[in-house]
């Protein structure tokens, strides 16, 4: 019997092949649920919303975040800006439900990455960046 998915995990399969691919891939997020470091993630969050100020004050922080680096990219000096953003950064921490989550979410994305690289490395879908970064730090030297 074919297990029911929700209209979220509902994704075309072009061909049968890619099913089989499509179905370990949702059992790759179920398992990614059931990780400690979701878990830890998941309730950090709820904590954190449920205090309006704390989780408006890491809305802001995140904004003002954006905000410079989009400044940044576009070649206006924010250095000044970054400072104060710093210590922005350096109260808001003091916040135990703000540090647990940015904690949290740290080592989710960690893990996250983690398996992109996994995967990435086994497509050998970066080729070539290794070398040309070895290359450029011996010329360099």
């Amino acid at each position: 019997m074919k297990e029911k998915r929700s209209k979220k995990n509902e994704l075309p399969c072009p061909s049968e092949g890619a099913g089989v691919i499509y179905n370990q891939a949702f059992e790759l997020a179920r398992l990614l649920q059931q990780s400690n470091e979701y878990l830890l993630y998941s309730s950090a969050r709820e904590s954190l919303q449920t205090d309006n100020k704390s989780a408006w004050l890491l809305s802001q922080f995140r904004h003002q975040q954006l905000r410079l680096q989009m400044a940044r990219f576009s070649g206006e000096d924010v250095d000044g800006e970054m400072g104060e953003l710093e210590e922005f950064y350096a109260a808001m921490c003091d916040n135990p439900l703000i540090n647990n989550f940015i904690d949290a979410e740290g080592k989710f994305t960690r893990l996250l990455a983690d398996v992109q690289k996994i995967v990435g490395n086994a497509l050998d879908l970066w080729p070539g960046f290794e070398f040309t970064w070895q290359n450029a730090n011996e010329n360099l030297n």
